[in-house]
C-alpha cells in the first residue's frame, strides 16, 4: 500500500522523535566467504556502503528498519517496524554498535529528521530525462540530529566510483560528517524537520 507524504512524516515523528538508539545493526548481502574478515560495508572510516538495511534498536524496544523503497516512484529512504530479528538466507546481520562512529550518537536522543528531497523526471517506470512525467519527489537523504548535536545521514546512494555515484540507488549509505555529504552533494538547503510539518 502506498502511503502519502504526511504519512510518510507521521511514521517518522512517530517512532524515531524522542527515542535513542542503543543498538545499529546493518543487513548486508553475504555474497562473500564467511571467513573473510574483510567487511565490504565499510568504505571508509566516515562512510559505511550496506548493500540491504539499517535496524535500529530503540531504548523503547522497538526495531525500526531503514531501507530504500519505491514508495514515491523511484528509490528512497523508508522506514517499518520490526516485529524481531529473523535470520534469512544470503542476509548477515552485523551489529556495529561498538563502531567508533555509532558511539558518537548511541543513547541520545534523536530531535530531528530533515527529509532531504530530490526531484527527478520518470517515464514508464524507468528513470530518464523527459517531460512526460515528474515526480514530486523522492526521499533521498534523511540527516538524524541528536542531542548532542551530532548528525548523521543515510542516503540511497551508491558509490562504486568516487567520481561517479549513483543516486535513487536500492542501496543505504551512511555519511558521518558534512564534508563528505558535501562532496557527493547530498546537502541541501530544501530538508524538511518532521517537527515543521506534523
Amino acid at each position: 500500500m502506498k502511503y502519502t507524504e504526511g504519512q510518510y512524516y507521521k511514521e517518522i515523528k512517530n517512532h524515531l522523535i524522542g527515542t535513542s538508539i542503543v543498538e545499529v545493526y546493518y543487513e548486508v548481502l553475504n555474497s562473500y566467504d564467511e571467513l573473510d574478515p574483510y567487511e565490504d560495508w565499510k568504505l571508509s572510516e566516515d562512510i559505511h556502503s550496506v548493500d540491504m538495511n539499517i535496524i535500529f534498536k530503540l531504548d523503547n524496544g522497538k526495531l525500526i528498519q531503514i531501507f530504500w523503497d519505491n514508495n514515491f516512484d523511484c528509490y528512497g529512504v523508508g522506514l517499518e517496524v520490526l516485529p524481531v530479528f529473523e535470520e534469512r538466507e544470503s542476509v548477515k546481520l552485523i551489529n556495529v554498535s561498538e563502531n567508533e562512529n555509532v558511539l558518537k550518537f548511541k543513547e541520545n536522543k534523536i530531535v530531528d529528521v530533515l527529509i532531504h528531497w530530490d526531484e527527478i523526471e520518470v517515464g514508464s517506470n524507468w528513470f530518464f530525462f523527459s517531460k512526460q512525467k515528474k515526480c514530486n519527489g523522492v526521499p533521498l537523504v534523511w540527516q538524524v540530529k541528536f542531542e548532542n548535536n551530532t548528525d548523521i545521514w543515510i542516503a540511497t546512494l551508491e558509490i562504486f566510483d568516487v567520481e561517479a555515484p549513483y543516486y535513487w540507488a536500492n542501496h543505504l549509505t551512511v555519511f558521518f560528517n558534512e564534508e563528505d555529504v558535501r562532496k557527493y552533494k547530498l546537502n541541501s538547503d530544501k530538508g524538511i524537520s518532521i517537527n515543521s510539518v506534523i
